[in-house]
């Protein structure tokens, strides 16, 4: 979430600074109206819906990993007849290289300041933010990130030292 808000906030212009400032400016909810990221989502997984069936919490990361099944268990959340294969066609319409597509057809950011469609990665912070910065984040946002179940960086760089150059 920081690294493609970062971007998208530099390629309109409406922050200035490099990616230490925005990493201390978002992790203080100085970024956006929805206050600090572990803060909301800490508000939805402390509301009086939160482990009830009216509360569905998705990760990037499963997403991209199961989509059609998880596209699957989103219908049923919502109370929609899912048909497998409109599903099927869903995900292959709006696929990373399909979006870069329409995004070609159409572009979100203005003339020569990127895309808003970027490269679709999971943990691609891992070779952007360097220790100071996961420092910050996992300062303000740690216990947040735990619960949403990832890992600290701490813990990545015991469980495999080689990453941590890259963290």
């Amino acid at each position: 979430v920081l690294l493609s808000e970062y971007a998208y906030n530099k390629s309109l212009g409406y922050f200035e600074g490099d990616l230490d400032r925005f990493v201390i400016d978002f992790t203080r909810g100085k970024v956006n109206g929805f206050g600090p990221w572990h803060r909301n989502v800490s508000s939805w997984l402390d509301s009086p819906i939160a482990g009830t069936e009216n509360l569905l919490v998705v990760r990037f990361e499963d997403l991209r990993q199961s989509t059609e099944e998880l596209c699957g268990r989103l219908t049923e959340f919502l109370g929609v007849r899912g048909d497998r294969q409109a599903i099927r066609q869903a995900v292959a319409d709006n696929s990373l290289a399909k979006m870069q597509e329409k995004e070609s057809e159409s572009p979100q950011l203005p003339p020569g300041k990127g895309r808003f469609v970027r490269s679709g990665s999971v943990q691609g912070w891992r070779g952007k933010l360097n220790e100071s910065q996961l420092q910050t984040l996992e300062h303000y946002a740690g216990d947040t990130l735990l619960r949403m179940g990832y890992p600290l960086s701490t813990v990545l760089q015991k469980e495999s030292p080689s990453c941590a150059v890259g963290l």
